[in-house]
């Protein structure tokens, strides 16, 4: 089922995201849908690593209890 949903952005961000979308030859619902849908996705377990990721694998150390998804969503959502 498909229900519509009306958001409120600044004119920038709607002309940028339009572009994006033109540019990539998807439509801006098809975007904002796949976005929230991984944005909002349990991580499957045994997923791999794209190719371009697995060179960077463990270059780094994360504190323990560190929730990936949680901060991308307080970045994605802080009011500007």
């Amino acid at each position: 089922m498909t229900t519509k949903l009306t958001l409120s952005l600044d004119d920038q961000t709607i002309k940028k995201a339009k572009d994006f979308a033109k540019q990539t030859g998807k439509s801006l619902s098809s975007i904002v849908e796949n976005y929230l849908r991984e944005l909002t996705s349990e991580p499957e377990s045994g997923n791999e690593l794209p190719e371009d990721l697995v060179e960077i694998f463990g270059v780094i150390s994360l504190p323990e209890g560190y929730n990936e998804k949680m901060e991308i969503r307080k970045i994605m959502t802080k009011k500007l």
